[in-house]
């Protein structure tokens, strides 16, 4: 299965940014 670049991105962004609260809050 290949996925877009640009959905790929978007999931992993989304997931960066969860970490991030995870760790920041």
């Amino acid at each position: 299965k290949n996925l877009p670049g640009k959905f790929t991105t978007l999931i992993s962004s989304m997931c960066i940014k969860r970490t991030l609260n995870l760790r920041y809050t």
